[in-house]
């Protein structure tokens, strides 16, 4: 394994695909952050604009979106990646009940950029480098190139990790197994937001997609370096996200995981693509090459391996982290049940392993993003039979529309918040979870529409969704179908909110 890691290390290609991932990865997270911003009192004051958060992070999302934009623009590239980290583990990690699974790419992407080289091309940094440094090392073709590795690691944390931290909730999941993995989440309203009924009465194409995305996501950490393999994994990977973006609202997980594939197509492609835009432009492509005076570069072997050993030792640090969260304690578990009474030193040392590893996962999900993931499983649809939101003047709030989908306040972890922190499986109008959540996206939306919260009444509605665990037609249209029904009001007097329940039999 150190050989073949180590062969991989020293194959040298075009860094062009690692600009274009920069490129998109960055403007996806740019658009991330964004969304943040726009919603920041919804996602940091604990009552929205009445009691507001004891950090302003209005200033440190614009400076996080200043830090953003010149990484896509390749300006002053490693100081930059270096703020983008930093940022990232502060800001995401003070995301509360708002954190969802795309937080930890970004995590972990964020912290492997600061050694990647990002800014050889397509990047200011580049531009100004090729014109005023006057050092030998930069003249020659060899110090253009980059390892193939700083390719392959992103990819490996940012998709394969991923996909693989699915893999042990999705081989216990009844509805994995069963084929209905992709069907469930798409058939039920306050999940997707596309009415793509006709699609989900497909019986055997529903099966094979739900089969073929989990064979795909546990091959795909195994396979996605192999040469041969290349375009079909990129085409299976764009068509799988591209429906993630057409069906829920993630629409950043999606694009990222979309920017991360760059990184497997051919570096050829990148020329190819190059030379057609300029060609359009009516330019005349300049390779670097050309520009290039070809003479020796001395050799730096040392600082080749220092590099290589480095990398190595990362692979490895992050390969055993994603085990550590992966598998909750193997070796504690595994023994625990045969210690007896008279052996409690023993037990005592398993249990300090475990809390030991226990730290450790803590650790590397807040500051690497490695963490499972189990998205899309039984547990976030059994007893999910309800849903509930306000309506104010006898009009839905911009949260689930007259059909139960998400409308435009839900994308990313406003969704994730709403759908499955505020409302939840066997939910119901005396929740206080659910309550909170009410008062709090109210004056939310009151502020940004003018309303004052001096007097204002929002009435409470709720409606039934059925959650089967075996395939049935026409299902996405029963539940879009299903008439809301009122289940009591939500008064503000003083900027103060008042819950009142109906008193009728449910």
């Amino acid at each position: 394994m150190v050989a073949f890691f180590f062969r991989l290390y020293h194959k040298k290609i075009s860094p062009k695909g690692l600009s274009v991932f920069r490129i998109l990865f960055c403007t996806v997270l740019f658009f991330e952050v964004l969304h943040i911003f726009r919603y920041r009192a919804l996602y940091f004051d604990p009552i929205p604009f009445l009691e507001t958060a004891n950090i302003d992070f209005t200033y440190l999302l614009l400076g996080w979106m200043f830090v953003l934009l010149f990484l896509i623009c390749g300006f002053f590239t490693r100081i930059a990646t270096v703020l983008n980290y930093l940022l990232a583990v502060f800001i995401l990690n003070n995301l509360g009940s708002f954190e969802y699974h795309m937080d930890y790419a970004y995590l972990g992407i964020s912290f492997l950029m600061i050694f990647m080289p990002l800014a050889k091309t397509y990047a200011i940094d580049a531009f100004y480098k090729s014109y005023k440094v006057k050092n030998k090392f930069d003249k020659g073709l060899d110090s253009y190139k980059v390892s193939v590795l700083y390719y392959y690691l992103p990819v490996l944390v940012g998709i394969g990790f991923v996909y693989l931290g699915s893999i042990p909730f999705k081989l216990k999941s009844d509805l994995w197994l069963g084929g209905l993995g992709v069907w469930l989440p798409a058939s039920l309203p306050q999940i997707t937001i596309l009415n793509d009924q006709w699609f989900l009465n497909q019986k055997l194409l529903i099966y094979f997609m739900g089969y073929f995305t989990l064979c795909f996501e546990f091959l795909f950490p195994f396979i996605f370096f192999l040469k041969r393999l290349r375009w079909p994994i990129v085409f299976s990977g764009l068509v799988l996200h591209i429906g993630i973006l057409l069906e829920f609202p993630i629409p950043y997980f999606a694009l990222g995981v979309i920017a991360l594939y760059a990184l497997i197509v051919p570096v050829a492609f990148w020329d190819k693509l190059e030379t057609i835009i300029c060609r359009l432009l009516k330019k005349e492509k300049k390779k670097l090459t050309n520009k290039l005076e070809p003479i020796k570069v001395v050799h730096r072997d040392r600082i080749y391996k220092l590099k290589g050993h480095g990398l190595f030792i990362l692979l490895f640090i992050f390969i055993l982290l994603q085990y550590n969260v992966m598998f909750n304690f193997p070796v504690s578990d595994g023994l625990e049940k045969h210690i007896s009474t008279d052996q409690q030193v023993l037990k005592s040392a398993f249990d300090e392993v475990k809390k030991l590893k226990k730290k450790i996962a803590i650790f590397s999900t807040r500051y690497f993003g490695i963490t499972a993931h189990g998205v899309f499983i039984d547990s976030h649809f059994e007893g999910f039979t309800r849903i509930y939101t306000l309506k104010y003047n006898d009009e839905f709030l911009p949260f689930y529309d007259r059909f139960g989908m998400p409308e435009a306040y839900l994308r990313g972890g406003s969704w994730i918040n709403f759908n499955y922190r505020v409302n939840k499986p066997h939910n119901n109008i005396e929740n206080e979870l659910l309550r909170n959540g009410l008062m709090r996206y109210s004056s939310f939306w009151s502020h940004k529409n003018n309303i004052s919260l001096k007097e204002a009444s929002f009435e409470i509605v709720s409606k039934k969704i059925n959650v089967p665990f075996y395939w049935e037609e026409n299902l996405l249209l029963k539940n879009r179908m299903e008439p809301w029904r009122q289940e009591g009001m939500l008064f503000w007097k003083d900027n103060t909110s008042t819950f009142i329940e109906n008193k009728t039999e449910r």
